[in-house]
């Protein structure tokens, strides 16, 4: 009633329903919200699902890289265990000086090792951790 004489009075009621969206627009509920949270969470689940799908092409050439850097890590390791345990026995200042470098070496090529391997198998955790998710909704 009182919407029908406000149209009346200024001419339209889509002027009146402007005024009430508009109203209804500055209010942001916890409902609203919660509802955008869980819009942007699939949203983002359906991207990572579709990027999985996008480079499954490239899953073996992420799995030789893989292979091929954790190879040459474990012989670098291998490498410093034997020179570590033949400066045991031979002990001169050079190997123990080749030892503290090699040691060095591997804390530094650590990193580089867990950021490749994360590549490697983090897409595939991701996914499962996804799919659970959205299993227990």
């Amino acid at each position: 009633m009182i919407k029908k004489f406000l149209g009346r009075l200024l001419g339209s009621d889509k002027v009146i329903e402007g005024a009430i969206n508009g109203i209804d627009k500055i209010w942001y509920t916890a409902e609203e919200k919660a509802e955008d949270v869980e819009k942007a969470r699939i949203a983002k689940s359906e991207f990572f699902i579709d990027y999985l799908k996008a480079t499954t092409n490239s899953a073996l050439a992420r799995r030789v890289l893989a292979f091929m850097l954790v190879g040459q890590f474990m012989l670098t390791v291998n490498i410093w265990l034997g020179v570590s345990i033949y400066a045991i026995f031979n002990p001169s200042e050079n190997l123990v000086a080749v030892t503290d470098l090699l040691w060095l070496f591997i804390g530094k090529f650590v990193t580089l090792v867990m950021l490749i391997l994360s590549f490697y198998f983090g897409p595939q955790q991701f996914a499962k951790l996804i799919d659970a998710w959205n299993a227990k909704k």
